[in-house]
């Protein structure tokens, strides 16, 4: 982690760290909700990967609208919504 914060080789890179911890989102959103003093919503399953040709459209439109160098959603994204499904535990 001190080396992905400080590195010029990490400078304007993503990197997906973690620390062992284990936690269900289901105990986060709360949290989350809490530290922006706001109100945690009533659980609602959502498959990423099921909903996401739906935002295809609104990706185009927005890298048009920004002139954006941006790839095509699912270019960008690759196999992610179908991780976050299971990181998130969708059914």
């Amino acid at each position: 982690i001190a080396w992905s914060g400080e590195a010029a080789a990490a400078r304007n890179e993503a990197f997906n760290v973690t620390n062992g911890d284990v936690f269900t989102w289901e105990n986060v959103w709360p949290a989350i909700a809490d530290a922006l003093e706001m109100k945690a919503g009533v659980a609602a399953p959502l498959s990423m990967a099921q909903e996401y040709p739906k935002w295809i459209t609104p990706w185009n439109e927005l890298r048009r609208k920004r002139d954006l160098v941006s790839p095509g959603l699912e270019e960008f994204v690759g196999l992610s919504f179908q991780y976050a499904d299971y990181s998130m535990r969708y059914g």
